[in-house]
């Protein structure tokens, strides 16, 4: 037997305190006849300490007197002992102290502070701060006020509130505002005209960041393009003046420039902007609602803008639903964490002020009046868009978590999940007010929010992403013929069936995101539709070209795009490409999909290429003298075979052929929104096998769980 050098003892010399030859087998081993085993780690191993032996230790007698309890004890008092058992209870700590040392050790683990620094911004310092104790209260020098300061901004008033920026400014509240629910419009209303240049609620870079996104939706050729104009000097005021200090503005600045830059495809940017946001914002201690404290960690009443709860609420929920939608459309982990606030959800003032009326009204822009009936109050419609920010978070926190897909036994609860969530997003769908409900049959009178069409975008986007992922991860899913004949045959069969399941998601969200897009267009105009119109039709678009190609009997995805929905996706694509250039991007990838590339035709027989026959989105065949003014995709240049129908029994699936450098089009649906700027998202790292090698078995014995009639993985 070949013998290999070793680098430790084997186990048997060790536990005899002999000399090991260091060999596999070693010398005495192979003398005794005994087995050579030698650890997984080649490397010694240190000492266990003592304060780790004492713990343990300790833990045990926990546990010895936990039992000694239970047996000592008569029924109830053992029901009562189990019931109030906790895994904590387990680990020894301060049970021993008086009442009153264990109450201030649990207020200790969480006291923060805030000080002022010399330029008068608060900053916050947690319990395990290194500045957080006696002696760092005088470290900075203290002020009355921030009012004594000299302003930061050299900014001049009188172009801050000329009637341009006042349009641009009604524009962005009228159309936008429920997207970027972080900024208090009255609030910032009344201090834009009183005072813009030192406001607590509004300062020049907010405005310009504003004016931006307002200016998009402008019809005005002399006022649109003005909007990335608006957007550079914003963004310069963050970086030369506010790079170094935290303001509450500052946080909201840059997250509208998020947005901006997400419309102008530039994903790598407004990723970079939304992490900054969020990192001042925990720099000013939004995470900690001011009533959860004591008077004494509160900094001097002269400054209580600060300490203002609804305002403070706002940017930290904005931010919370800012990461989800972000992290959701990108596909890349979410940012913050509700167990890393105790911030409390924003309430609704019992009557709200006419101070964005009578503003409009007083600067000639009456037509941005609110629209009547006015529909769901704007705070209670942003609590509903937040609790479905949460169930995104659980989404792709577990779910989708990467390191999930590499333990078999955390992807397997991983299809579990899916059914779960799938039922928390159906549960609040439900529990919607009616006033925030979907009218699939309306009238002329009922006029469409851009409030809640935006709330109903957010859901069916979510359940897309949740779905299609699954759905993709299997050669083949029903048509509606075949649909149609499995509810006949058995529809408690069909109801069960995870992919069918995942299907009619996918379609019913599609045409629920079909069925806004159309009512927006005809009530108002999809050139100023809300930024998150663009995600939720690209993600519509993904479910039709996956669908499309995998469904059987198609033939191929031209033949049955002019009978899909992707004519009316596109068609709002490029309504919106006026305002967006992400519009512009996702609609020019798709046609480069379709349009530009050589669908092959091959024979019945021998399967020999015969024609080559550009198609277009519609279905019909493009014109050879239609130029195609689009930069074809590197990963898109791999040339295209048609699917392959195998017979099997009296059925037969359609299969995408296997070649090198192949990228079908549901892989260019798996990215939501990185279809641009050459980005990879999660999706498109998953690949086609998210679930392959899942074992489905197991779920037969869960409860409240049933996959009857599975189809194979592949």
């Amino acid at each position: 037997m070949e013998k290999n050098q070793k680098r430790i003892s084997c186990k048997r010399c060790q536990q005899r305190k002999i000399r090991c030859s260091r060999t596999f087998p070693c010398t005495n081993c192979s003398t005794a006849s005994a087995k050579c085993e030698v650890r997984e780690s080649d490397f010694k191993r240190p000492p266990v300490s003592r304060e780790y032996v004492a713990a343990l230790e300790s833990r045990i007698a926990s546990l010895e007197s936990l039992l000694g309890n239970l047996k000592a004890a008569d029924g109830d008092e053992r029901n009562q002992i189990l019931d109030d058992l906790e895994v904590q209870d387990y680990v020894p700590s301060f049970s021993g102290l008086p009442l009153a040392d264990e109450i201030a050790l649990s207020e200790a683990m969480t006291k923060a502070s805030f000080q002022e620094m010399t330029d008068g911004s608060m900053i916050y310092h947690g319990p395990t701060s290194i500045f957080q104790n006696e002696v760092s209260t005088s470290m900075y020098p203290t002020s009355s006020s921030t009012a004594s300061k000299p302003s930061a901004f050299h900014e001049d008033k009188a172009n801050l509130t000329n009637q341009t920026m006042r349009l641009c400014i009604g524009l962005f509240f009228f159309w936008q505002y429920p997207l970027f629910m972080f900024i208090d419009r009255e609030a910032f209303i009344q201090e834009f005209e009183e005072n813009p240049v030192d406001g607590n609620f509004c300062s020049p870079p907010l405005i310009y960041a504003c004016a931006a996104l307002g200016a998009l939706m402008s019809k005005d050729p002399e006022v649109r393009p003005r909007a990335q104009e608006f957007a550079n000097t914003a963004q310069t005021i963050l970086t030369t003046d506010e790079l170094g200090i935290s303001r509450p503005t500052s946080v909201q600045a840059w997250l509208c420039l998020a947005y901006y830059e997400t419309g102008l495809s530039n994903m790598s940017k407004s990723w970079l902007y939304t992490g900054m946001a969020f990192r001042m914002g925990q720099d000013l201690g939004l995470q900690r609602d001011p009533t959860h404290w004591g008077p004494e960690e509160k900094p001097n009443e002269a400054n209580p803008f600060p300490f203002n709860n609804e305002f403070r609420r706002r940017i930290y929920w904005g931010s919370f639903l800012t990461d989800k939608m972000f992290s959701l459309f990108l596909g890349r982990p979410t940012f913050m964490y509700e167990n890393d606030a105790d911030v409390n959800i924003n309430e609704p003032l019992p009557h709200d002020p006419p101070i964005w009326e009578n503003w409009l009204f007083s600067h000639d822009l009456g037509f941005l009046k609110t629209m009547r009936p006015a529909g769901p109050k704007l705070t209670l419609l942003f609590n509903q868009q937040i609790e479905l920010a949460r169930i995104v978070h659980d989404m792709l926190s577990q779910t989708f978590a990467p390191k999930k897909m590499k333990d078999p036994a955390a992807r397997r609860w991983n299809e579990v999940s899916l059914n779960k969530l799938n039922a928390r997003l159906v549960a609040w769908h439900e529990a919607l007010p009616t006033n925030m409900r979907w009218k699939k049959w309306f009238t002329n009178k009922d006029i469409l929010q851009p409030n809640v069409s935006i709330l109903h975008m957010f859901y069916h986007s979510t359940r897309i992403c949740l779905n299609l992922p699954f759905l993709a991860s299997v050669r083949h899913v029903p048509s509606t013929a075949d649909l149609a004949d499995n509810d006949d045959d058995d529809p408690e069969t069909s109801s069960n069936n995870p992919i069918i399941k995942s299907l009619r998601i996918c379609q019913s969200s599609a045409q629920g995101i079909a069925d806004v897009l159309q009512r927006f267009k005809s009530q108002h105009t999809l050139g100023n539709a809300p930024l998150i119109f663009v995600g939720a039709t690209i993600v519509a678009t993904n479910v039709v070209l996956v669908t499309t190609r995998r469904q059987r009997g198609g033939g191929g995805v031209p033949q049955l795009m002019k009978d899909t929905l992707l004519p009316v996706f596109d068609g709002a694509l490029e309504d919106m490409s006026a305002s967006y250039k992400l519009a512009e991007e996702a609609r020019a990838k798709v046609r480069v999909a379709l349009n530009t590339k050589e669908q092959h035709r091959y024979d019945a027989g021998g399967g020999q290429q015969s024609e080559v026959v550009p198609v277009g989105v519609d279905g019909e065949t493009a014109r050879s003298d239609e130029p195609v003014a689009v930069v074809v995709d590197p990963a898109l240049s791999g040339s295209v075979l048609p699917p392959v129908t195998t017979a099997i029994g009296s059925g037969s699936t359609t299969e995408t052929a296997e070649i090198p450098s192949f990228m079908s089009p549901e892989q260019q649906g798996w990215q939501p929104l990185s279809v641009l700027d050459g980005e990879t998202a999660f999706w498109g790292n998953l690949g086609n096998d998210i679930f392959a090698g899942s074992e489905l078995e197991y779920l037969d014995g869960v409860t409240e769980f049933d996959w009857t009639d599975r189809p194979p993985i592949p």
